[in-house]
């Protein structure tokens, strides 16, 4: 817990001294006979223990808020301290009952992982931290005190389940497939405030009049080249066709990575035309090897620049 306290610590650039002894101090309480009699005072116990002994502020509320939120309805944690221990403990947690091998049902958690999941989640997401859960769990896995058999397999499996209650916590404000399309092609749990960004601007496309012409040039291009997986160089010498320079000319001109998603939203609108003349016009699957395979090249430019947002072939029309 310590050791990914730290890290989160370095993340945020927050001082560690006070992370780290809350660290120390958090779960101390637990050997006194008082929370052994009365459970639900942990972390009350250890904070009112800590303040007795001298300890400062921060660490004192940290104690007792690293195990916040309690429950579903429950407060965050408001202090630093408390949300970055509260975090790598509840990895820790997760981790540790995914690597014994149990098994997460609707009847059985009885050691809370869901609970301590959407906690993980929310804190991030409403106290907007700059953490990359992703970092996180493959460091909580390479410490765990006993060798797992395979690490990435324990990883995509904390992932997916990760990914889950993160579709849980947002299915009341957004529909299933926004979720699932926002989610299938990123490294979500990597940058939250992203997802919570390409969420929003999903809804927003779908809910257009115009979407059904987007919705329909975007999938025309994942049905032609799902099974490709070319970065290959685009040759201009190889356009045979007006339509193919056209879209590849106005395709240039998309820079995804350095535009707010407003922004390339309606660029991405504004290249619909152009792809669908170049259906209407161009023979994708052409005789010659190398020209069938520069405009798949093409098109799978075109698709990077939609990825960005969401995989719109999730979008359920």
């Amino acid at each position: 817990m310590v050791k990914l306290s730290e890290t989160i610590s370095n993340r945020l650039n927050v001082p560690f001294t006070d992370v780290k002894r809350t660290a120390e101090l958090a779960k101390a309480d637990l050997v006194t006979r008082l929370v052994f009699e009365f459970t639900e005072l942990q972390g009350y116990i250890g904070s009112a223990y800590a303040e007795i002994s001298g300890e400062n502020e921060k660490v004192v509320k940290g104690i007792k808020e690293h195990y916040f939120p309690l429950n579903a309805e429950s407060e965050l944690a408001e202090g630093l301290e408390g949300q970055i221990v509260g975090i790598a403990d509840k990895i820790d947690t997760v981790i540790t009952v995914f690597a014994d091998g149990k098994k997460i049902t609707g009847s059985q958690d009885p050691l809370g992982v869901r609970r301590a999941t959407l906690g993980i989640l929310k804190t991030v997401l409403q106290k907007g931290l700059d953490i990359d859960l992703e970092e996180l769990i493959k460091q909580g896995i390479s410490l765990l005190p006993v060798k797992v058999e395979d690490d990435t397999k324990l990883f995509n499996t904390i992932k997916d389940f990760f990914e889950q209650r993160l579709i849980v916590l947002y299915s009341e404000k957004y529909s299933h497939d926004v979720l699932e399309a926002a989610i299938s092609n990123k490294h979500v749990l990597s940058d939250l405030k992203d997802f919570q960004k390409r969420v929003e601007i999903t809804k927003e496309i779908i809910s257009k009049d115009g979407y059904a012409k987007f919705h329909e040039a975007i999938n025309r291009i994942i049905r032609i080249i799902k099974s490709e997986n070319s970065t290959a160089t685009i040759d201009e010498t190889l356009f045979g066709t007006e339509q193919e320079k056209a879209l590849y000319r106005e395709v240039k001109t998309i820079d995804e990575k350095s535009v707010d998603y407003k922004t390339l939203e309606t660029k991405l609108i504004s290249l619909i035309p152009f792809i669908t003349d170049f259906f209407d016009k161009v023979l994708v699957m052409d005789e010659n090897e190398k020209a069938k395979q520069n405009k798949i090249n093409l098109l799978n430019l075109v698709r990077e620049k939609f990825d960005k947002i969401a995989d719109f072939s999730k979008i359920v029309f």
